[in-house]
């Protein structure tokens, strides 16, 4: 019998490796940009689906697709305006660029626009059975992408299991800061419990410190326009924080980025239950 278990664990083992096994790609999209998008905008989206050129060449896989009704608050008004958008399922992570993508522009001779293509290469793995997570970025209740200097955050979040989670938000600084857990959870990644929505980074969430403790986690910029990314770092397994600095006067912790993703390499290697969800918002000055 325990012989028979030996080789179930070295075999279980072998799978799970395999599964995380890191292995590097290149891959190209081109496509013209349409009008009612930007410039970045239009970058950012050919440099993500030739990642996703990168892994169909190594596994041969598709990505899988669904149709997804968003809604959105223009300015603060009554008026909530619907798109409906193609979103497509990941099912691999992109670790490291093995260089840097290159970009290129020229005319499209036939339309006249502007077209653009991203070459990458890069390590990536794919992923085993994930977590189902929901997570938005939220002002005032409304789900956003673009924010104003002087807004007050908050983080809405569902988890199909019972897991662990923590939020850092990445700014143009270089550095990332701790949303979640608070300065009063001893440096734990908060318990969530599954199918339960969660309000978090703010009032809403009864562990939400008092004021005299932390405040709420208020967007401010001094550039006309600035991306902020966050991330919602979550595992079914309980996992150790990286080594934080504190920021006294904001009442916030902080770690340079290329030390967050030395410590979120690590974590993944060691646990392949660990999720990373990101959501990109825009605060502008004015």
């Amino acid at each position: 019998m325990r012989k028979f278990l030996f080789f179930l664990l070295i075999g279980c083992s072998t799978a799970l490796l395999a599964q995380n096994k890191l292995v590097s790609g290149c891959g190209e999209f081109s496509f013209i940009q349409p009008d009612n998008i930007t410039r970045d905008e239009a970058k950012k989206y050919a440099i993500a689906r030739a990642k996703d050129d990168a892994f169909i060449g190594v596994y041969g896989e598709n990505l899988s697709s669904s149709q997804v009704l968003k809604t959105e608050d223009k300015n603060g008004s009554a008026k909530t305006s619907f798109s409906e958008y193609t979103e497509l399922t990941r099912d691999y992570e992109w670790m490291e660029d093995i260089k840097e993508p290159v970009l290129t522009y020229e005319m499209d001779a036939v339309t006249g626009q502007t077209r653009i293509t991203a070459k990458v290469c890069g390590k990536f793995r794919k992923l085993g059975a994930q977590t189902d997570l929901t997570a938005s970025v939220l002002c005032n209740g409304l789900e956003k992408e673009i924010f104003r200097s002087g807004d007050t955050v908050s983080i809405l979040f569902k988890a199909a299991e019972d897991g662990y989670l923590s939020i850092f938000s990445k700014e143009e600084s270089g550095l990332a800061y701790s949303w979640l857990p608070y300065v009063n959870e001893e440096g734990k990644p908060r318990l969530i419990k599954r199918n339960k929505t969660s309000f978090l980074v703010c009032q809403a969430d009864p562990l939400f410190p008092l004021p005299q403790i932390q405040g709420p986690i208020i967007l401010v910029t001094d550039h006309e326009s600035e991306e902020v990314v966050v991330w919602l770092v979550f595992s079914t397994n309980e996992y150790a924080l990286p080594t934080m600095e504190y920021d006294s006067e904001n009442e916030i912790y902080f770690i340079r980025t290329e030390d967050f993703e030395r410590w979120y390499y690590k974590l993944r290697n060691k646990d392949p239950n660990l999720q990373r969800l990101e959501r990109r918002i825009v605060i502008k000055k004015k």
